[in-house]
């Protein structure tokens, strides 16, 4: 039932052209050509009812039944009195100079509980590209990880600074890439590389991280395999394995293994000290390259090496 102020404004509404609703300009209509323009019809009553903010007065929005009702909070800045911002987390209007998130602040600055922006940082995110942030205050210079440094450095994370690693040679040019020309790249479980094996790629040198050895910025530890050249094949078919490995262009190849017992043996060489395929230190007459060599996907794995990481070249990461 309807107070009479109610009746009125309605009976008002329907014998007029037009009249003011809640801030909004309704007009008969039968479809939204027949509105002005941000304003669009409303079949159930006939009427045009507000589409876009644009058509609200000030400090109004046009909710989703198109009437335009007073807004409660913000949500940009437009939506704010002139000296004031919109804070979007919050939806409220406030004082500009004051904040209520670090967010509101410039990079080098967070909000203090006065609500004020003062220099300091929480994390690394407070901080200017670049810088780091460090008991509470961003700082140039520093790195909290290898990420933060120049490609083949790592970094001290109790200094927090970077450094170069000299353990080298990192991607140093080798001649062949085999494991009978030890020592290219130093002493130790260092091979000479190609990059996926590709024999028309120059090859390289790798470092050992075998031992969980860190390797530098630019640089992962992968695993080193190689594939054992003793059973020569034309096809998959010869295999054992049922997989030939064969360079574009060979007529003969070689079959890859599938089974630890196909890997070849490692023994000691009492001149170096060193296991001759993995390169471990060893003792002549010791057990130290007795551990087998594993066919893991077809390939004999003889180590781990750093080698440049996905997406990057050796040319890549040493050039100036």
């Amino acid at each position: 039932m309807y107070s009479l102020p109610s009746l009125l404004i309605v009976v008002a509404c329907l014998f007029l052209s037009s009249c003011e609703a809640e801030g909004g300009l309704r007009t008969f209509c039968s479809s939204d050509l027949d509105c002005p323009a941000g304003y669009r019809c409303q079949r159930e009553t006939g009427l045009c009812v507000c589409a876009t903010d644009e058509v609200c007065p000030p400090g109004y929005v046009c909710s989703a039944d198109g009437i335009c009702r007073k807004r409660i909070g913000c949500d940009t800045n437009l939506d704010c009195p002139e000296g004031t911002f919109c804070d979007s987390e919050s939806g409220v209007c406030i004082e500009q100079g004051k904040c209520t998130s670090d967010k509101h602040c410039p990079p080098g600055q967070i909000c203090t509980e006065l609500y004020r922006c003062a220099p300091g940082c929480r994390d690394s995110d407070d901080c200017p590209l670049g810088q780091m942030c460090l008991d509470g205050s961003c700082l140039e210079g520093k790195c909290e990880d290898k990420s933060w440094c120049d490609y083949g450095q790592l970094c001290d994370t109790e200094t927090h600074t970077c450094y170069d690693d000299d353990r080298g040679p990192y991607c140093a040019y080798c001649r062949s890439a085999t494991i009978y020309e030890p020592h290219q790249c130093g002493d130790g479980p260092n091979f000479c590389l190609v990059k996926g094996g590709d024999l028309t790629l120059p090859p390289y040198c790798g470092v050992d991280c075998s031992q969980g050895q860190p390797c530098p910025n630019g640089y992962e530890c992968y695993s080193v395999r190689i594939v054992y050249t003793r059973d020569n094949c034309r096809s998959d078919a010869e295999c054992s394995s049922g997989r030939c490995y064969k360079k574009e262009g060979d007529e003969l190849g070689f079959c890859l293994c599938s089974a630890d017992e196909q890997c070849p043996q490692d023994s000691c060489d009492d001149t170096t000290m060193e296991c001759r395929i993995t390169r471990r230190p060893c003792t002549p007459g010791g057990n130290e390259c007795d551990r087998p060599i594993y066919c893991i996907d077809g390939y004999c794995h003889i180590g781990y090496n750093c080698k440049p990481k996905e997406g990057l070249r050796c040319e890549d990461i040493l050039s100036p």
